[in-house]
């Protein structure tokens, strides 16, 4: 799944956020606690003031983003760079081996505390897992905080729901080979730029994507689609999910099974 079809997506940007492009080939210390989880309205926040209003309203405060010197365009590309493993001096790779499916989250909270007290600058960090039977995407504080690529590969996450996800600065996201089925809400992924879910069982029903107002590229390869539709018509083009994804610059709907008039 690293081998997308870059070149589709190279081509594809030139594509107006309001067009995006189908790909129709197959692409060969100690742990912070995380006290804020129980919120259900959970809003990243940067300044003091900001945080003393969240704090006011109950809602979870977060540092301040790592990445926000860096233009959309240059993060992107490090996205694709994390996709192919490439090897830079700023990125550093979370290797998820071995964790335990019960601490999962808190071995990856330990790795991201460590990565942060010994690194002079900041550096752009990813997890990978692959195999692991984790029932939650539930990340601790200091790897919403800090990470900037989450890709996980055949786990078992059947929902991801709103209150899941506290706020977070991940610009890459991959749940490969996950369930996805019962539900997928985005509402906390809102600086999100690339979002794979290939062969998912996502249900498009079930999906929310109305906080990928800046998602560059979505891969939906493999996943069983028979259409774009979710069968809930109100007769509203604007409610239909796609029309979230206002910088949308590719899609991949490589390997479905839609119907051909």
């Amino acid at each position: 799944m690293a081998e997308n079809n870059h070149a589709s997506m190279a081509k594809s940007a030139n594509t107006t956020a309001n067009e995006p492009s189908i790909v129709a080939t197959v692409p060969n210390g100690s742990v912070p606690s995380d006290a804020d989880s129980n919120n259900t309205t959970p809003k990243p926040v940067g300044s003091p003031v900001q945080a003393i209003r969240a704090l006011q309203k109950n809602q979870s405060a977060i540092a301040k983003d790592p990445f926000e010197n860096h233009g959309d365009d240059a993060l992107f590309k490090k996205c694709i760079a994390c996709v192919d493993d490439s090897v830079s001096s700023d990125l550093v790779f979370i290797e998820a081996e071995g964790f335990e499916i019960e601490t999962f989250w808190q071995e990856v909270e330990q790795k991201v505390v460590n990565i942060r007290n010994s690194a002079d600058s900041q550096p752009f960090v990813k997890l990978n897992a692959d195999g692991i039977d984790l029932s939650i995407f539930k990340p601790l504080l200091t790897c919403r905080e800090y990470a900037f690529a989450v890709h996980l590969a055949n786990v078992g996450i059947e929902a991801i729901e709103a209150n899941d996800i506290g706020p977070n600065w991940f610009r890459s996201l991959s749940l490969v080979g996950s369930p996805l089925s019962t539900s997928f809400v985005t509402t906390n992924l809102t600086m999100l730029l690339y979002l794979d879910v290939s062969f998912s069982e996502i249900s498009l029903a079930n999906f929310d994507a109305s906080g990928l107002g800046k998602l560059r590229y979505l891969s939906l390869e493999g996943c069983s689609l028979e259409s774009l539709h979710t069968g809930k018509d109100d007769g509203n083009e604007q409610s239909h999910w796609l029309s979230c994804l206002e910088s949308l610059e590719s899609l991949n709907l490589s390997d479905n099974e839609f119907a051909v008039c």
